[in-house]
């Protein structure tokens, strides 16, 4: 059962494993299961997104709640990353599909590679087709892991994220 943990956590599955874990009579491996529970129902549907602050291209702080009242998507991704700019043509088509909408915001979020927005914006700047989607820079990189990425059990990127009115969907 743990396994299935790392396929993601809805309400009635956090039930369902929440009973579970009181039927395990091995204190240590209870204690293991349960651990595991409570980091993976922190990013659970319908709980608050993380508000981490982050700094956009142009070195402005940013938050997630600075998008009140649109759905986001957030991309996580970073520079080195083969997979991750294999995916920017097409989070630009996502974007592009709904640049219009007023309450739907594409955001790629650049991590683990410790740039500023300075570098970022030269990186981006010499990609092979223009990408006008928000981006952002984690510049100390510790923030998304711990508050986004690990307690998804997600440890590579690219990875991505929606949220709605502050709550993961």
């Amino acid at each position: 059962n743990a396994e299935l943990l790392d396929q993601g956590l809805m309400l009635k599955d956090y039930r369902m494993y929440t009973d579970f874990s009181r039927q395990i009579r091995n204190k240590e491996l209870r204690n293991s299961f349960q651990a595991k529970l409570q980091e993976r129902a922190k990013l659970m549907e319908g709980r608050p997104a993380p508000d981490i602050p982050f700094k956009d291209i142009d070195g402005k702080e940013m938050r997630l709640s600075d998008f009140k009242g649109k759905v986001l998507y957030v991309d996580f991704w970073a520079t080195w990353c083969g997979p991750c700019l294999a995916a920017m043509p097409h989070m630009e088509q996502l974007h592009q599909a709904f640049k219009n909408n007023p309450h739907m915001q594409v955001i790629g979020v650049n991590v683990m590679d410790r740039k500023s927005p300075e570098s970022l914006k030269e990186f981006l700047r010499n990609r092979p087709s223009p990408l006008t989607y928000a981006m952002a820079v984690d510049v100390d990189g510790k923030k998304t892991r711990d508050k986004w990425l690990s307690p998804m059990g997600v440890n590579g990127i690219p990875h991505a994220f929606a949220v709605k009115n502050g709550k993961l969907i």
